[in-house]
């Protein structure tokens, strides 16, 4: 009988010991060909050089407009909210005192523009410009205040954006916002769908789930003017990796006259020479004795003496500058 107990109890344990192997197994199997390659095959390849575009982007700042320091609540039917503050008066007995702000009536959400611009790829800084080029990611500010009498609630953002690649934008839901707080978005896109003046479009609560004391402002219309191929402006040289480089440059000119003094009814010759933008130019011209032209150069034959002036605007990729030269006729 005890030769027979032993020889179960060795089974039993032989049998606990396949079980415990076969589960070790499955959790080494799980580790090897499950977890390890979800945990590393995305960060390879996060690590990787990549091209990949921007599409169409939105994110938001808050910006406080009222006095009171409470929070924003999520629905839209707060009534009161207090503040305890504390002081000690004269006699050294602490006094304590409480604001009391009403929220009554219904939110007005409002859209309004601040300013186009564009974004810098490698910074990521912001840059306010009339106008943008057809590789730059163009760039839009605007604000969403709440001109109500009552918190907003949490909302969306749609944005119908002029791009070729990704045109439509829908946000996830905004932080509800109190009466005269705003938030600052700054909304983006890439691959501009044409060249010249092309229209964008912001919608806030685009499906009205707020009631509100009017929708006629929850609309907005941008004008971009996509110009060229890319801005340019006073951008630090970035060095990139494999040696590479993206430059950005400012548009600068010159300009001279030839003879800088010359006799009463000899011909001078206005030269300018534009720098920087797209390296193409365009010329015009005014001044003393009603001077006018086109080009880099003109002349005209001046018949009295005294100071000449001419001004010339060079035009490159959507940017003017004017200079300013003078001579002198004896």
């Amino acid at each position: 009988m005890p030769e027979q107990k032993t020889e179960k109890k060795s089974s039993k344990i032989k049998e606990y010991s396949v079980i415990a192997a076969i589960f070790a197994g499955i959790v080494f199997f799980l580790a090897i060909f499950v977890y390890l390659p979800i945990k590393l095959i995305p960060k390879i390849f996060s690590n990787l050089p990549t091209n990949k575009q921007t599409a169409t982007t939105l994110s938001g700042v808050p910006v406080s407009g009222s006095n009171d320091t409470t929070s924003n609540s999520n629905t839209s039917n707060q009534t009161t909210s207090n503040n305890s503050n504390s002081s000690v008066n004269t006699s050294g007995t602490k006094t304590t005192y409480t604001k009391t702000v009403s929220y009554y009536g219904y939110s007005d959400l409002s859209v309004q523009l601040i300013s186009t611009g564009i974004v810098n790829p490698y910074t990521r800084q912001y840059i306010q410009t009339a106008y943008s080029g057809a590789n730059d990611e163009v760039a839009v500010k605007f604000i969403v205040r709440n001109t109500g009498t009552n918190v907003s609630g949490p909302f969306k953002v749609r944005l119908n954006m002029p791009s070729s690649r990704t045109p439509f934008y829908e946000s996830a839901y905004q932080q509800s916002i109190k009466p005269g707080d705003a938030i600052e978005f700054t909304g983006t896109f890439d691959s501009p769908s044409a060249q010249g003046l092309i229209t964008g479009y912001i919608t806030v609560d685009p499906y009205n789930e707020i009631v509100e004391n009017s929708e006629n402002n929850n609309n907005l219309a941008v004008q971009f003017n996509i110009s060229g191929t890319s801005w340019n402006g006073t951008i630090p040289r970035v060095s990139l990796p494999y040696g590479t480089y993206y430059t950005w440059v400012n548009l600068d000119a010159v300009c001279s006259a030839y003879p800088q003094t010359a006799y009463v009814g000899n011909q001078i010759t206005w030269t300018a020479a534009g720098s920087g933008g797209n390296g193409y130019f365009t010329y015009s011209w005014n001044g003393t004795d009603g001077l006018t032209g086109n080009g880099n150069s003109v002349s005209k034959t001046y018949y009295s003496s005294g100071l000449k002036v001419a001004n010339v605007t060079v035009t490159s990729n959507g940017q003017s500058i004017t200079k300013q030269c003078i001579m002198n006729v004896i």
